[in-house]
Order: structure tokens, then sequence, then C-alpha cells
């Protein structure tokens, strides 16, 4: 019988070859293994009916379910070494399940030539040991089992996610497009997708560097996972841009939450090694159309970001499939459509941020004044180019001696300075701005032998309430554009009230 049951195994597992072969079949070939280590022990009972009161112990169902594992990358390295390990373990399991097979032949045999009762009592005892054996071999096999396919899943969940941000990658955006794009087709779709971008980012990053840049990319990635509802599919569709697939019954509605969400994220201030930041986005916004291929709703989005990156940034667009549209009737937020670009200047903007943390954790006050060179356009255009970066590097040269060595002054571009006064207050601040501007407007450079009449411009403001760099810089250049305005060649300082300049 025994004899019988071992041709059978051979025949029907070919051994090695088996177990060098998927992941499946060396589960297979493990259970069929563990099947016939005890139906061999229950034969041999069987056999020897005489001794069914000795207590046989029977071996532990298998459960198939336990060793199932969800379908994984074969391009990972670490999904490869797991599989490795897995088949190590399960080549040494199907050889312990062999041994203790032909241990129970073994002892069967014992029993039948078996001459005294206390040689009987021996072997029992014996296989009983065999069986514990093989019970524990078994139950430390299932664990590790179990242990290696959690260590799959788990890599394939960092397959589809993405490191920093912890929201799902472009493989996850784009499998979910193509399912969405699909459902469009059926009578209940109300599918939209908005993608977000950082404005200015790559500049961001330059000023501040890329731990920064990073902490406010997981920032960002926490405001849409906390306004978004959580069968929203959010992803990082790479580097600075963040997509969002959600449901929504009408266009209005998802214009308005579209609109919210962008203003979330500028709302929300972001904390790096002391330091705050406040970001603006822009975002476009598509529905999922019936008939439409996945590839051609990202392009329709595409198109509303670029329309609202194109229009001043820090405002959002809607592509309806046949027109883009703002999001709301005011368009873009006009406190973005400002001349001055606060990351122009890496040293200035990372210094003011500082100074501005200190003074919120109770440090002295701060002023800052813009100032910009009258009639650029026509010193340009009569003495060439070359000549404005003359002249601008002569008043910058000039501002620098008249500052204070604590003062931070700056070129922030051609005929564009920002001087930032630690501790000094508006008047202060205004009465110094005064003096330099006198004193550049009585000196006359040469430019190609010609006497050149240079004045400047100015707007200041005081640092106050919850500013931030780019609030606080924002004011003072809106000073600077109401001195132009009134003809040049005076300054303008924030009254007290913040929003109103006062000519002085």
């Amino acid at each position: 019988m025994y004899s019988h049951l071992a041709g059978s195994w051979k025949s029907d597992c070919p051994g090695q070859e088996l177990l060098l072969g998927p992941l499946t079949l060396q589960i297979t070939a493990l259970l069929v293994a563990v099947f016939f280590g005890f139906f061999g022990n229950w034969l041999a009972r069987t056999d020897n009916r005489q001794f069914r009161d000795a207590g046989d112990d029977q071996a532990p169902e298998r459960d198939a379910d336990a060793f199932a594992a969800e379908p994984v990358d074969t391009d990972s390295v670490a999904v490869r070494e797991i599989l490795a390990g897995l088949q190590e373990l399960t080549q040494s399991v199907a050889s312990d399940v062999g041994a203790h097979t032909n241990r129970v032949l073994e002892i069967n045999r014992e029993l039948i030539a078996a001459p005294a009762n206390a040689d009987i009592v021996n072997a029992v005892k014996t296989l009983i040991r065999a069986n514990e054996t093989m019970q524990s071999q078994l139950g430390h096999a299932e664990a590790r089992l179990q242990a290696q396919a959690s260590e799959i899943e788990r890599h394939v969940r960092e397959a589809r996610t993405d490191a920093l941000t912890k929201l799902g990658n472009r493989r996850v955006f784009e499998e979910e497009m193509v399912r969405f794009a699909q459902a469009a087709c059926g009578p209940a779709a109300s599918a939209w997708l908005v993608l977000i971008d950082l404005d200015r980012f790559k500049k961001f990053n330059d000023t501040y560097g890329h731990p920064a840049g990073d902490e406010v990319l997981r920032g960002v990635a926490r405001v849409l996972r906390d306004h978004l509802s959580t069968d929203a599919v959010v992803c990082r569709h790479g580097g600075e841009e963040f997509a969002a697939i959600f449901t929504c019954e009408d266009a209005d509605t998802a214009c308005s939450a579209a609109e919210e969400l962008r203003k979330a994220i500028g709302r929300e201030v972001f904390l790096f090694e002391g330091l705050e930041f406040r970001v603006t986005t822009s975002c476009g916004l598509v529905q999922f159309l019936a008939d439409e291929k996945a590839e051609d709703v990202l392009k329709r989005c595409d198109e509303a970001l670029y329309q609202a990156k194109h229009h001043g940034r820090n405002c959002g667009y809607l592509h309806d499939g046949v027109k883009l549209q703002p999001l709301t009737a005011a368009g873009c937020d006009p406190d973005s459509r400002v001349d001055f670009d606060p990351y122009d200047s890496d040293p200035f903007l990372a210094d003011l941020d500082r100074r501005i943390a200190e003074w919120k954790r109770g440090g002295s006050g701060i002023s800052v004044v813009t100032l910009e060179i009258d009639q650029l356009d026509r010193i340009s255009s009569t003495l060439g180019p070359n000549a404005v970066n003359v002249i601008s590097q002569a008043v910058l040269c000039f501002l620098k001696a008249s500052y204070r060595q604590m003062d931070h002054v700056a070129s922030l571009k051609p005929g564009r300075f920002a001087v930032m006064l630690p501790g000094v207050p508006l008047p202060i601040a205004g009465e110094t701005a005064e003096r330099a501007r006198l004193e550049i407007s009585r000196n006359r450079l040469k430019i190609k032998d010609r006497p050149v009449a240079v004045t400047v411009s100015a707007g200041i403001a005081e640092v106050a309430g919850g500013d931030h760099c780019a609030e606080l810089l924002g004011r003072a250049e809106r000073c600077l554009q109401a001195a132009k305005k009134a003809g040049g060649n005076r300054i303008s300082l924030a009254s007290e009230t913040e929003n109103s300049p006062a000519d002085s």
C-alpha cells in the first residue's frame, strides 16, 4: 500500500521541476505534500486498528487562502527577492513533509513486525512525537508564508504610492483616468478632473532649498486629503503638480469645489526650520465627457491650467469641451497681479522671511522699501539697454552706501531694488527713503560722455498683522506703483490701515 502511494507521489509531482515553477504551483506542491504525509499517517492507523486507543494526533488542516498573494509587479527587485524567499521556504517545507511521510512508513513497519506490546507502545509514542514535530514545522512555515505575503502586499502598495506625499503616484493616476473615462459613457457619469500646479515653485526651491520645498509638497498633499471626500482619487501627477478626480452633480458645484480647494492651499501656512511659507496655485478643471479618451480629458485640463498660468496665476479655469472660462466671475486674484516677483531675489527673500518669523516670536519690527528707476523705457531707447545696467549698478552702490550695514539692500532686476530695514518703524523708513531719493536726483551720471538725470520712485510698508513675505512686499509694491502713477520721483507710504497709500 505505502509503496504504491510513494509511486503515485513521484508520478504526480515531478519534484524539483515543480518547485521551480511559479508561486501558485509551489504552494500547490506544498499542499499536496502535506496531504500525502498525513494521509500516510492515517493509513498507518487504519491498518493497525488495535492501536487506535493509543491516541494519534490529527494534523491541522491547511487553508490554501493563507498562501494567496496579490499579483505583483515582477519588474520590482524587492518582489523578486520575496518570491525567491518563498520558493526556498516551500522547498524546505516540502522536504520536511517527505521526511515525515518516510518516518511514518518506517514506524508502520515496526508496528507490523513488533513481537511485544512494549515495542508497540514505544513505536506509537515515536509516531506521536513525529506528528507533533511535523505540526510545529507546519505552524512555523505558515507564519513565515503569511509574513512573506504581507511583505508582498506592502511592496505592491509602495509601487503605487508617491514616496514623498503618500498620495497615489502617476501610475495610479493613469489607471484611474482610464477607468473614469470608460465610466463616463454611463447615464450617471459626473466625474471631474482638476489639475493643481504650485506657482513659481522652481524659484521657491532655488530660494529656500529642496527640503523646504518637500515640506510644502507634503503640506499641500495634506490639504488635498482634508478637503476632498474619501472617494476622491488624489495623486501627485509629477513635480509640483497634483491631480484629483472627484464626483459632482453640476458644473457650478464643481467649479466652486475646485476654487475652494485652490484657496485652501493659499490660506495654509507651511512651517520649516522656523520659517513660515505660503504658496499660491493655479488650476484647470474639466468634466469627463462621454466617448472621450483619457488622454483627451487630460489634454483639455492641461489647456485650462495653462490658461490660468497665462492670466496671472493664482486662479483657475474650466474647459467645458468647447471654450475656456474662469472658475469665478472675478477671474484671477488681483493680489497676484503685481509686477514684483518676490522669488527673483533669493537671499533677500530668505532673509526677509527669517526676520518676519523672528518678529512674530516677539522680535523687532521691519519696514521694506521697494524702489525703481523712473523712465527706464526712455533711458533704454535713448541710450541703449546697456545704459540701464550701468545706471542700475550706480544706484545700487549708492543705496548700499546710504543704508546701515545691518540693512539688506538687494537688486531684484535691472532698475528695480528692495531694502529691508530691521527695527525701523514706517515713518523713519520714509525719512531714510526720502533722503536717498533726493541724493540720487542731485547726482548726474555720465553715459557716453552725456550727463544723465536719474530719479527713483519708492514704496514703503511695515510688517503688521499676520503678514508673510508676499503680503509685505505686495503692499510696498502697490505703494511704489502709486508713486509712479503720481508722476514719479517721489515716495509713497502704506497708511496705518495698510491698504490705502498716503503720499509723502
